[in-house]
């Protein structure tokens, strides 16, 4: 009987270290199948169909409506890894000047960052009147102080014409719908955290390297 328990003993142990290699090998042919290496942790597999109605009237912070490669950027003001990421996009569309064009999506994660929404509208208000690029690297350089800085001052310093009509939008919440109807667009992808790009309707994940953007901008951009 002992010899009988130490067979199906050891039986099950093999019948299991089996299936666990099979399951590996599964989940292997998987990933090779939605990713090739260069693409590994990058992309997510996702592809949003209606990627060029989401840009679709709105003003980009760069590029033009004949620009090749378009990235839809699903952004808090308040995360570090959004500003590290605002910068190396702003440094590659600036080397590629037409290929570009990034369009904002304001998702701010407000229960981890408590000036996050305020900012958004902030965006919404200087968008408003045309002034979006810029007025997104001065809200950047200036996260970690949101809350103690005035967003008239960040407005002028990003050159917003009229800053009493800007000051005016953010006191009356003026654009607040369309802060929340970017949130919503966001969660209805499935996005829980930022960054989250969508770049020519494929969705990549976080703040890549400098290097890494610089090569699906170069693929998407042969077409």
């Amino acid at each position: 009987k002992t010899s009988m328990a130490s067979k199906n003993l050891f039986q099950n142990i093999v019948t299991g270290a089996l299936l666990a290699c099979a399951a590996m090998v599964a989940v292997s042919m998987v990933h090779r199948e939605f990713f090739t290496p260069a693409q590994d942790g990058i992309l997510t597999g996702q592809h949003v169909a209606n990627w060029k109605d989401l840009a679709a009237n709105r003003t980009p912070a760069t590029g033009t409506a004949a620009s090749p490669v378009t990235i839809l950027d699903f952004s808090d003001y308040e995360c570090p890894f959004c500003k590290s990421l605002e910068g190396k996009l702003r440094t590659l569309a600036a080397q590629q000047p037409g290929v570009i064009k990034i369009v904002r999506y304001e998702f701010p994660l407000t229960l981890a960052h408590p000036h996050a929404y305020e900012a958004a509208l902030a965006g919404k208000c200087a968008a408003k009147q045309g002034v979006v690029g810029a007025f997104q690297t001065v809200v950047y350089q200036n996260n970690a102080k949101l809350g103690t800085l005035n967003w008239r001052d960040l407005a002028a310093s990003a050159q917003v014409p009229n800053l009493d009509q800007f000051a005016s939008c953010i006191a009356q919440k003026e654009l607040a719908s369309e802060v929340d109807a970017d949130m919503a667009q966001g969660q209805r992808l499935g996005f829980t955290s930022t960054p989250m790009l969508v770049i020519n309707g494929d969705v990549v994940s976080g703040d890549q390297s400098k290097e890494t953007h610089a090569a699906l901008v170069k693929r998407y951009a042969k077409g």
